[in-house]
């Protein structure tokens, strides 16, 4: 379980990886072992979504194959 209390500190300066392409946005966050993260693509319906992942690993995995993510701007990105 997450702790709600530290979702209030969350922003682009202490998160895991944030990667934008024109109106994209993907942004995530470890916390307490597992990650949350944030994306809004506007051609997507629904254009916000929310995903928690029980794992660090869980989450790459995820990620690995997403092209517009690992092909866009990497704002700030995580130790690999």
């Amino acid at each position: 379980m997450i702790d709600i209390n530290k979702l209030s500190g969350l922003n682009e300066k202490n998160c895991y990886l944030l990667a934008r392409e024109e109106d994209r946005i993907h942004i995530s966050w470890l916390i307490d072992d597992k990650m949350i993260s944030f994306e809004y693509v506007p051609e997507n319906s629904p254009s916000y979504n929310m995903f928690v992942f029980n794992s660090e690993n869980e989450y790459k995995q995820a990620v690995a194959d997403i092209g517009w993510i690992n092909h866009g701007t990497i704002v700030r990105e995580y130790d690999k």
